[in-house]
C-alpha cells in the first residue's frame, strides 16, 4: 500500500486487539459419523432501520453439525415469495419462529450490548 488512509494505524491496532482478545475461540463441528448431517439456518432483518435512506439490513448464518459454515450481512433484501412458498409446499425447508434471545443472526443485523454480543458469539462457536 503506497499511501495508506489516515486511519490505517488505528484500524490495524483495532484488528490486532480483536485477534489477541479472541485467540482462544474456534469453530467446533460434531464429527460423530453415527449422527446424520444436520443443517440449521438462522436469519434476521431490521426492516427499514436506516433512518437516512430507509434501507434494511439482513443477515443469515448456517450451521452444519453444530459449526457455522456460511454467514452474510447485506444492506437490503429482496424477498422471493413464490420461491419460498414453493419450497415450503414441497417440504424442502421448514420455517420456525426463533425467540429474540436465541436469534443468532441478530449479531449480523443490529448493534448489540456487549453482553448480548458475547453470548451470541459463544452460541455460534459452541452451541
Amino acid at each position: 500500500m503506497s499511501k495508506p488512509p489516515s486511519n490505517f494505524e488505528a484500524c490495524k491496532k483495532h484488528v490486532l486487539r480483536y485477534l489477541s482478545g479472541t485467540i482462544n475461540r474456534g469453530i467446533k463441528y460434531n464429527t460423530n459419523s453415527n449422527v446424520p448431517l444436520k443443517l440449521i439456518g438462522y436469519c434476521d432483518a431490521s426492516w427499514g432501520d436506516n433512518h437516512e435512506n430507509r434501507r434494511s439490513t439482513s443477515g443469515y448464518i448456517f450451521f452444519l453439525n453444530g459449526g457455522p459454515i456460511s454467514w452474510a450481512r447485506t444492506k437490503h433484501i429482496e424477498i422471493r415469495r413464490e420461491f419460498i412458498k414453493f419450497h415450503i409446499g414441497h417440504e424442502t425447508v421448514k420455517i420456525e419462529r426463533v425467540s429474540t434471545k436465541d436469534q443468532l443472526a441478530d449479531i449480523l443485523t443490529k448493534p448489540l450490548r456487549q453482553d448480548i454480543h458475547n453470548y451470541l458469539v459463544q452460541m455460534i462457536l459452541h452451541g
